[in-house]
């Protein structure tokens, strides 16, 4: 079950949402032309080495799920489970894409991204750096309407990246944040605000945790 509520008018709509699997990404975002408000909900069929994803919009309008047709994203491409971010209009995922090589097959990082108006899917590539690290170490997150990806340097050192004006493998290193000030234990990113200063959760020795602004 989702909910989709607008605060303006204090008014929601229950959705059903069903066969949720361990493998179920959704997303919520609204067509720009129409205003209508959009839950996407794409789910792999398995784990098998080419990935058949299943992808259903539900729009308010309608009150019912559909197909949006075959512009769907390749076999090969896995999309991850930690969330999507909205940004002008478009729906954006972290992904993983499996690549045949002489050896066997490697993995590279990939954007997947979701026209809420067109509703086609279109491939975002990351810069090399980027596109070959562990798909844990990066986050999606967005700076004012920029989209940036969140890179876990390590030892509580996080990068910043934002994308130029959605053009693939064109990414500008913001700044670097560096966690290890005390006297805080655990540090968490969190986002930024609206004038993209970082958000941080600090948690102390007495383990109740505080945002604060980097």
């Amino acid at each position: 079950m989702a909910v989709i509520w607008n605060p303006a008018i204090r008014k929601f709509v229950a959705v059903s949402v069903r066969n949720l699997t361990f493998r179920t990404v959704l997303g919520f975002g609204v067509c720009r032309e129409t205003a209508d408000p959009k839950i996407v909900k794409i789910t792999c069929k398995d784990d098998r080495e080419d990935v058949e994803s299943v992808v259903e919009v539900f729009t308010l309008s309608s009150r019912a799920w559909r197909n949006p047709g075959t512009n769907l994203p390749r076999k090969t491409i896995k999309l991850g489970l930690f969330g999507s971010q909205v940004v002008d209009g478009c729906l954006y995922w972290l992904a993983t894409d499996r690549i045949t090589t002489d050896g066997g097959f490697s993995f590279s990082n990939i954007i997947i991204s979701f026209d809420m108006t067109s509703e086609e899917f279109r491939e975002v590539n990351l810069p090399d750096d980027l596109s070959r690290l562990r798909g844990t170490k990066l986050s999606l997150s967005k700076v004012r309407e920029s989209l940036v990806v969140v890179e876990d340097v390590g030892h509580g050192v996080e990068a910043i990246w934002m994308m130029d004006d959605g053009v693939s493998k064109s990414f500008t290193k913001l700044f670097t944040v560096n966690f290890n000030t005390p006297p805080a234990q655990v540090r968490r990113f969190r986002g930024f605000r609206k004038t993209g200063e970082p958000i941080i959760e600090v948690v102390q020795h007495n383990l109740h945790g505080q945002l604060v602004v980097y």
